[in-house]
Formats: C-alpha cells, sequence, structure tokens
C-alpha cells in the first residue's frame, strides 16, 4: 500500500508574530519499491512533511495515510508508525549506545528476538551499509565520522524484523555547497 499524503497543512507558531506556514495543501503518493526525493532551500518544509509521514506529528489539517493506517487518528498512527523507519539529518540525535553494534541492535532487542537472531541481524544491517563487522562493532557510535554515523543509524533501521517494523525509509539529508578554490 502507498504512502498518501493528501491536503497536508502544518503552521509553526500558528496565532503569533512569528507564524510560519510549513506545509501548505501537499499532495504526493508514493508506492511501494519507489524511491522519491524532496528538494527545497532551508526552512521549506521537508524534514516537516518527513515527520508527517513518520508519524511524529500529527496532521493539523489533511491527511497522511501510510498502508492504510490514517496518521489523523491516533491509535492509527501508533501503529502505522510501525512501518516508517525515519533517519534524521544529523544522526546524532538516533544513535545513544555505546557500541555501534549495540545501538543496531536495540530496535530487534526490543521486539525480543533470540539474541542468535539479533545477532544475525545487527550483522547482515552492517554489511547491507557498508560498515566492516570486525572494524565498527565495538567503536563508539560517537567515535564515527558524520558517514559512517548515517549508515548505523539506516543499519539500525533495517535490522528491525520486516513483519513488525519498517516498510518504508523516509532520510533526511542535506547538501553543501563547497565553496571554489
Amino acid at each position: 500500500m502507498p504512502i498518501e499524503v493528501k491536503r497536508l497543512c502544518h503552521t509553526y507558531l500558528a496565532g503569533t508574530a512569528g507564524e510560519k506556514a510549513a506545509l501548505k495543501d501537499i499532495e504526493l503518493n508514493i508506492e511501494k519499491g519507489e524511491f522519491f526525493g524532496i528538494i527545497g532551500h532551508t526552512g521549506s518544509g521537508k524534514s516537516t512533511l518527513l515527520q508527517h509521514m513518520g508519524g511524529i506529528m500529527p496532521p493539523e489539517a489533511g491527511t497522511v495515510i501510510v498502508d492504510g493506517y490514517d496518521f489523523a487518528d491516533k491509535k492509527q498512527r501508533i501503529e502505522g508508525r510501525k512501518k516508517v523507519g525515519l533517519v534524521f539529518q544529523y544522526p546524532e540525535y538516533q544513535l545513544f549506545e555505546e557500541t555501534v553494534a549495540k545501538d543496531i541492535a536495540f530496535g530487534p532487542k526490543n521486539m525480543k528476538l533470540e539474541q542468535e537472531e539479533i545477532d544475525r541481524r545487527v550483522r547482515r544491517a552492517m554489511e547491507l551499509v557498508g560498515l566492516d563487522w570486525e572494524r565498527f562493532a565495538e567503536k563508539s557510535p560517537f567515535e564515527l565520522s558524520g558517514g559512517e554515523k548515517r549508515r548505523a543509524a539506516i543499519a539500525g533501521i533495517i535490522a528491525i524484523p520486516q513483519a513488525e517494523g519498517p516498510y518504508w525509509i523516509c532520510l533526511a539529508a542535506y547538501a553543501v555547497k563547497q565553496a571554489a578554490p
């Protein structure tokens, strides 16, 4: 089932002098297996949209439906957000364990999987994102480069069981314009 966004609106600081419309009548459909990119300037609402698609923010107006779950309804949003894995622009906001392996194991461990299955999932997720087990498993996530942190955060989402966890992975990314030499 798709992610459907219909007439989604979100305003920060509504009713104040600092009121800012971040999203206004957003419409989009993302089908299973589709890669979708959102490009815009700082403050254009990209992260706000992802937070709505991930169920972190309920719609103020409009609808967000993920795999049939209507995120306007609190109970459906709680269930539906299990279908969406979010990797934030700054991965250090979601890395918190003492080692990379423990961080990636957090989701599967909370799903009460057997330790052997958790270890298998962590190793497989690390392999998929290009983090060598021998080199990175026992490292602190805070010793990693920015790109390595991002890969560790993605691995943490990948390691969650599909029957329980995300079918959709939303990545918040940024680009840096390099100055001319």
